[in-house]
């Protein structure tokens, strides 16, 4: 494992990007420094990704796997800048762990979990998803040391893991968009498992729930459709 930084613009999988010289692999932890933007040309996998103030990352279309995390117990600390409205991150991190999922401006367009045991914490201001989440297995909660952290899901919401939503305020499908009529905005499978508290969670094209599914409101909160 190692940790590799950019040294200039440059597309993901050029060498001379990087401080190592090569394109960054799946147990890297990868670094995008101050003044850099870093574009993905295809899919790529690292250990933990920091995107530094400054710094600019532009997924163009293609997904960016975490497979761990770094040494402060961060998945992914976007500090930067996110260039257009097409960058997809998967994290499949064995373990509890952070995420500041709040660049200084763009947002991230799909993120999916998919690891049963990833304990995904986010660790940062009110979050927003400008595509779709996809929690196949595992948990995202969103409670940072008591502070209810609100999150936003722009497209649709599925959930065969687990999604904690505390007292946060949760939106689900503010773009409006169905995956299919079973999809709705906001699907809890018959495996998943959606908790909140006193927040409200508001349904823009509404809610639906198969077999034997979970959901559960810990505090009272409404599901507003």
């Amino acid at each position: 494992m190692a940790t590799v930084t950019s040294v200039g613009s440059g597309n993901y999988n050029t060498g001379s990007t990087w401080d190592s010289g090569a394109r960054p692999g799946s147990s890297d932890d990868v670094v995008i420094a101050n003044g850099h933007t870093v574009t993905l040309v295809q899919a790529e996998n690292a250990n933990s990704l920091d995107l530094q103030s400054g710094g600019t990352l532009d997924g163009d279309g293609n997904l960016l796997t975490i497979d761990g995390e770094n040494g402060s117990g961060y998945a992914i600390n976007l500090n930067g800048a996110i260039s257009g409205t097409d960058t997809d991150f998967a994290i499949t991190t064995a373990a509890a762990t952070n995420v500041d999922l709040v660049p200084t401006s763009g947002t991230i367009r799909n993120l999916t979990i998919n690891h049963a045991s990833a304990v995904v914490n986010i660790r940062s201001l009110a979050t927003t998803i400008s595509g779709d989440l996809t929690i196949t297995a595992g948990t995202l909660d969103t409670q940072n040391s008591g502070s209810n952290l609100d999150l936003t899901v722009a497209g649709n919401t599925v959930v065969d893991g687990t999604l904690t939503g505390n007292n946060s305020t949760l939106t689900f499908g503010t773009n409006g968009v169905h995956g299919s009529t079973e999809a709705g905005c906001l699907r809890v499978n018959s495996s998943g498992s959606f908790t909140f508290g006193s927040g409200d969670v508001t349904i823009f094209s509404g809610f639906t729930a198969k077999g034997t599914d979970t959901v559960t409101s810990t505090g009272g909160g409404d599901i507003i459709i």
